[in-house]
C-alpha cells in the first residue's frame, strides 16, 4: 500500500517539475527582474514545493502532530528559536574591541529555510538546495553546528534535487563524507542529505529546463527518512 503511494507521489511530484518552467515564463512577463535572479527564486520554490509535499505526505501518513514550518519568519513565537549569536566578553577582551550599546543590541542570526516543530521545540531544521558542492556543504554544516550546540536534540537535514557532491559513482562522495565526518569528530554535528534525482549535477546547466524526473528508490529513501524522524 505505501508503494502505491509513494509511486502516486512521485508522479505528482515529476509533474511539478514538468510546469515549473512555466511559473518561469508567468513570473518573466510581470517583472523586470533580471533573469537569472528570476530562476534562481524558482528554483529554491521548486525545492521547497517538492519536499513539503513529501514531509506532509509522512506527517499525514503518521497522523503526526508535528508541524511544518518554512521560513524563519512564519515561527510562531513561542517556538525556542535558536538565539542570535553575541560577542562575549573574553572575545572583546581578547581582540581589543570596543562597541556601543546599539551594536550590542544585535548579533549574527542564523536564517533556516524550514522547521519541523514539536509544539514550542524545533525537532528538525531544513535546508532547501537545488544542489550542492563541499563549498556549500561546508556552509550547511556551520549552519549545523550552530543548531545543535543550541540543542544537540535538533536533526539538520539538507534537502537536495541533485548532487554536486558526485565522486565515484557515490552520490556522496568520500571528499563530501570527510568533511562531514571531520564536524561529526571534533564538534559531534551530524548533517543528513536527501538527493532525489539520480543524475549528478552538470556546471551551467539549467535543472528547470532539463526537467530531471524523482528517481523513485530516492524519493522512498527520503520518505523513510521521514516517517523515521517523525516517530
Amino acid at each position: 500500500m505505501l508503494e502505491k503511494k509513494i509511486k502516486n507521489l512521485q508522479i505528482e511530484l515529476n509533474q511539478i517539475i514538468l510546469n515549473a518552467e512555466k511559473k518561469v515564463d508567468i513570473i518573466k512577463k510581470k517583472t523586470s527582474r533580471a533573469s537569472g535572479g528570476i530562476k534562481r527564486m524558482a528554483k529554491g520554490d521548486l525545492v521547497e514545493e517538492i519536499y513539503s509535499r513529501i514531509i506532509k505526505f509522512c506527517l499525514n501518513e503518521k497522523k503526526s502532530n508535528l508541524k511544518l514550518i518554512n521560513k524563519m519568519g512564519n515561527l510562531p513565537k513561542n517556538v525556542k528559536k535558536v538565539p542570535i549569536l553575541k560577542v562575549s566578553q573574553n572575545y572583546i577582551n581578547l581582540k581589543n574591541l570596543k562597541f556601543t550599546k546599539k551594536e550590542l543590541a544585535t548579533g549574527y542570526e542564523d536564517k533556516f529555510d524550514g522547521f519541523i516543530l514539536d509544539n514550542q521545540d524545533i525537532k528538525l531544521v531544513l535546508e532547501y538546495k537545488a544542489y550542492s558542492e563541499n563549498t556549500m556543504l561546508k556552509r550547511c554544516l556551520v549552519d549545523a553546528s550552530i543548531a545543535q550546540i543550541f540543542d544537540k536534540n535538533i536533526n539538520y537535514c539538507l534537502c537536495l534535487l541533485q548532487s554536486h557532491l558526485y565522486q565515484n559513482e557515490r552520490l556522496i562522495g568520500y571528499n563530501a563524507h570527510s568533511l562531514m565526518d571531520f564536524f561529526y569528530q571534533k564538534f559531534r554535528v551530524n548533517v543528513d542529505i536527501l538527493i532525489l534525482v539520480k543524475e549528478p549535477r552538470v556546471v551551467n546547466e539549467d535543472i528547470i529546463k532539463k526537467k530531471y524526473q524523482i528517481n523513485y528508490e530516492l524519493l522512498k529513501n527520503a520518505v523513510n527518512y521521514f516517517l523515521n524522524n517523525f516517530e
